[in-house]
């Protein structure tokens, strides 16, 4: 695996999907899917416009760059879009990285999130030299629980000020 991974990400690949870091050319259809109501339920208030949008990505690029953190764009076998993202954070705080996860919800429960989420977990531990991976789902939100339980996670405690 790329050691240099602040320098570029390399794709990574499951057997339905290749994670690619976000870019220019993702801007759009994943402004559209953080705008479905569907989604963002269950998620902090994305950024409002199409240029705010572009603003995320390119902040995205210069936290990987600085070793702050990644964020991936999730692409289904067959297709060139993203469909979600996938995103590991260091919590300078921690020892770990903190990771989530958003993906259109015409590919929950299909298989797709898991497939996803196994490269990216061997990545940030291998390559990235994670110790530990915490995930914060709102509360609500039993998919995602259901999703990250399914990959062996365990629940540890609630943040009742998040």
């Amino acid at each position: 695996m790329l050691e240099g991974w602040t320098d570029r990400l390399p794709p990574l690949h499951g057997d339905l999907t290749t994670l690619r870091e976000v870019g220019a050319s993702d801007v759009y259809s994943l402004f559209t899917l953080f705008s479905d109501p569907a989604v963002t339920a269950y998620m902090a208030p994305p950024p409002p416009t199409l240029a705010k949008f572009a603003g995320f990505v390119a902040w995205s690029q210069q936290q990987r760059a600085e070793g702050h953190g990644v964020c991936f764009g999730i692409v289904p076998e067959g297709m060139t879009a993203a469909v979600g993202i996938l995103q590991v954070r260091f919590d300078p705080t921690k020892t770990g990285a903190q990771w989530g996860f958003v993906v259109r919800n015409h590919f929950w429960s299909t298989g797709l999130f898991a497939d996803a989420v196994n490269p990216l977990v061997e990545f940030a531990f291998r390559t990235m030299h994670v110790e530990r991976l915490e995930a914060r789902i709102a509360r609500r939100n039993q998919g995602a629980h259901a999703a990250v339980q399914k990959l062996g996670a365990r629940f540890e405690s609630t943040l009742e000020s998040s």
